[in-house]
């Protein structure tokens, strides 16, 4: 291919690209979707100077608000499978904001419970989780913001996150 037949390919597949995007823009799925990942990626920006995720917040607020659970009942509660419950619990433990202890009366159950240096923390967390929620509802007016505030819990439904 010469460069004349390079630059029409370029440019034809620019313009597709944004026929697809436009078209695709139109799907109320492929939308939804797309905004709950552009929240999670801004969330996960701001929450990484402290080397955390969102689920981790989640975790340490339900923990600051509920005291001690078991790991496996919290990570049934918020969605998260077994195996990513452990390595956000063992980034939470090694960063001293939780402990993770045997239950008195059963051994083979895990339960979590926030450390004083957890609690600490959590406000600048909270922070940061709001400045994440900022940043996304910045082009919406304030009344689309607060619709959109009271809107997508009910679309959650009265399940779990995740089912």
């Amino acid at each position: 291919m010469n460069k004349v037949e390079l630059s029409l390919q370029s440019s034809r597949n620019e313009t597709s690209a944004e026929h697809l995007q436009s078209e695709l823009r139109g799907y109320f799925g492929y939308c939804f979707s797309k905004a709950a990942q552009r929240h999670r990626h801004l969330l996960d920006l701001h929450l990484g100077q402290y080397n955390i995720v969102s689920f981790q917040l989640g975790i340490l607020r339900v923990l600051q608000k509920f005291g001690p659970l078991s790991q496996v009942d919290l990570g049934l509660t918020m969605g998260i499978d077994k195996a990513s419950m452990v390595k956000f619990v063992d980034a939470l433990e090694a960063l001293g904001y939780l402990v993770r202890t045997a239950h008195p009366s059963d051994r083979r159950i895990k339960m979590l419970k926030i450390k004083k240096s957890g609690r600490a923390i959590l406000p600048e967390l909270i922070q940061a989780a709001k400045s994440a929620q900022k940043e996304f509802l910045s082009t919406l007016s304030a009344s689309e913001k607060e619709m959109v505030l009271k809107i997508i819990p009910k679309l959650v439904g009265k399940g779990r996150c995740g089912e």
